[in-house]
This record gives C-alpha cells, sequence and structure tokens, in this order.
C-alpha cells in the first residue's frame, strides 16, 4: 500500500503554482498557435500573388517556348527518319548541281507561295470562326 502524501501547506502553494504554469503554458500554446496560422495566411496570400505574377510573365515568353518545343519535335522526328532525311538531302542536291537555273527558279515561286499562305491565313481563320 502506498502511503498517500501527508496534507501539508507547503505543497499547495506548489500545486497552485504548477496550475497556473500550466494556464500560462496553454495561453502560450494558443498565442503561437494562432502566430502560426496568421503567418501560414500570409504565406499563403503570397503564393498566390506570386503564382498569378508568374502565369502573367509567362504569356510573354509563351511563344518561345512553342518554337522551342516545335524545334524539338522537329530535331526528334529527323533523328527517327534519318534516311528519309538523307534522300532528300541527296535529291536536292543534286537538283541544285544538274539545273542551278531551274532549281532557283522553283525557290522562288515557292517562297512567293508561303508568303501567300501566311497572308491569307488569318481570313481563312477568320473565315472559319465565323461559319
Amino acid at each position: 500500500m502506498r502511503d498517500a502524501p501527508a496534507p501539508d501547506d507547503a505543497a499547495q502553494p506548489d500545486e497552485v503554482a504548477r496550475a497556473q504554469a500550466a494556464r500560462h503554458v496553454r495561453r502560450k500554446k494558443i498565442d503561437v498557435d494562432d502566430d502560426l496560422l496568421s503567418r501560414r495566411d500570409q504565406l499563403k496570400l503570397r503564393s498566390d500573388y506570386l503564382r498569378n505574377q508568374l502565369s502573367f510573365k509567362a504569356g510573354r515568353v509563351q511563344p518561345v517556348f512553342r518554337a522551342a518545343d516545335r524545334v524539338a519535335d522537329g530535331a526528334q522526328w529527323v533523328k527517327a527518319h534519318p534516311g528519309l532525311v538523307a534522300v532528300a538531302v541527296a535529291g536536292l542536291l543534286g537538283a541544285v548541281i544538274a539545273r542551278p537555273r531551274a532549281f532557283m527558279r522553283l525557290g522562288s515561286r515557292a517562297f512567293a507561295a508561303w508568303q501567300m499562305v501566311q497572308r491569307t491565313q488569318p481570313l481563312v481563320r477568320a473565315f472559319m470562326r465565323r461559319g
């Protein structure tokens, strides 16, 4: 059997002090929790702000990224079809050597056709949107 602590008056102030200290710790913990919650809210707001700024600024460089992606896709296609690329280069080289004037005429016509397509493309797209 255990001996029960003897009730003495000196122990009571110590218990009261412990209870007060526990209340103080709880109050301090609540203050710390509130501080952490407010800090978390501030960080969330800042994160949202930075995310919006990044998406706005990324809109300016997006065409550059698209062009880089197209170049990378083209390089992958060339790596996947080396025989076809070799035949095309050999054909062009043969045409340049055999008939240089005809090749230049063909090149200038192809360039003119490309320019025409580039100029009419916005009109075609507008027409297709309406229809």
